[in-house]
């Protein structure tokens, strides 16, 4: 810690009276990286860990770690930053974004009170995908425990075949 004060001195050399001395700190070093980086789906219950490199259908996931207490999350998605977080006195800081479907890629930076600012996080890669898939169509079900081709057993029919041929028409993926 540091503590200035200051006097001024005339033309004639006469000395003021000491200021009020103001006390402060110099802080150069960045904090650490954020920890723990973690991404949940908080739409399920219990909320489910999003994986780097998996999809979600959540568009608001909750993304969360531990940094210098009281410090200042930047988070990012790719190199735009879009929002922020506040660390609080044990560390524990959480976001939950407005994403849109598609790839995105989550990190943070730690922003000291001084205003140093970290390294970049682990980086979270992940999709989301808000669009359910089609009703299947073409559904059908066979009777293939008879050699030669399957027969297709009638919606309310009846069938010997303890493993008929279930099958139908879907989204690809």
């Amino acid at each position: 810690p540091h503590s200035l004060s200051v006097t001024e001195t005339d033309a004639a050399g006469n000395v003021s009276e000491r200021s009020e001395p103001i006390a402060f700190t110099v802080d150069t070093d960045a904090p650490d990286a954020a920890a723990g980086l973690q991404l949940v789906n908080n739409d399920a219950d219990p909320a489910t860990p999003i994986a780097s490199g998996s999809s979600t259908s959540d568009n608001t996931p909750l993304l969360s770690g531990t940094a210098e207490a009281n410090s200042t999350i930047i988070v990012y998605d790719g190199q735009t930053p879009i929002g922020t977080a506040t660390a609080d006195e044990e560390g524990a800081w959480s976001y939950s974004p407005i994403l849109t479907d598609g790839q995105h890629n989550l990190s943070v930076t730690v922003t000291d009170a001084a205003g140093n600012v970290s390294e970049l996080s682990n980086i979270i890669a992940f999709n989301v995908d808000t669009v359910a898939p089609s009703a299947v169509t073409e559904l059908s079900i066979a009777n293939n425990s008879v050699s030669g081709e399957p027969v297709i057993i009638p919606n309310g029919g009846l069938t010997n075949d303890s493993t008929p041929l279930f099958s139908g028409a879907g989204d690809p993926g």
